[in-house]
């Protein structure tokens, strides 16, 4: 019996000493991905999805970011340890004749945010620029972009628009 009560006793005073602030919610934000729509860019209003997109980090592992196979909307991660992120676009991706590949650059500063003691920090992107590498002997199939945000706090909606 008094091992019983001592058992209880120690199991209550080990789940005392966790507070809520132990546990990081899934509902608590964390550290946002870019936002990216496509557009027509003839009517600029006008949601365009691409066919067979891939994206990857241009690096020399060339880690996949993104695939899809018709996207209007896609969602890709900035290096959190760097100030700007090289990514490969690839439109047709499955084709092998009618592939595209543009090369976007995205720099920014970043911060961070504390967010609570279970789930410490988040970063937070500002002051958003974009660049698009002009390809040698093809034409980008990008062909025109505007940044909607520049600061990236969230995933609520979309950073940039690209017009294609």
């Amino acid at each position: 019996m008094i091992k019983k009560i001592v058992f209880s006793a120690l199991l209550i005073i080990a789940f005392a000493g966790c507070t809520r602030d132990d546990i990081c919610s899934e509902d608590t934000p964390i550290t946002p991905l870019l936002l990216i729509e496509f557009r027509d860019i003839t009517n600029r209003i006008e949601i365009k999805a691409i066919s067979s997109l891939r994206v990857l980090v241009n690096d020399s592992d060339s880690t996949q970011a993104f695939l899809g196979t018709s996207d209007t909307l896609v969602v890709i991660p900035l290096n959190t340890e760097a100030t700007i992120s090289e990514f490969q676009f690839i439109k047709n991706s499955g084709d092998s004749i009618n592939t595209n590949t543009d090369i976007i650059s995205f720099t920014y500063s970043t911060q961070d945010i504390f967010v609570n003691r279970a789930c410490a920090f988040k970063i937070v992107y500002n002051g958003l620029g974009v660049s698009v590498e002009p390809e040698v002997g093809n034409e980008n199939w990008i062909r025109d972009f505007t940044i909607l945000n520049d600061t990236i706090a969230n995933e609520n909606e979309a950073h940039l628009t690209i017009f294609h």
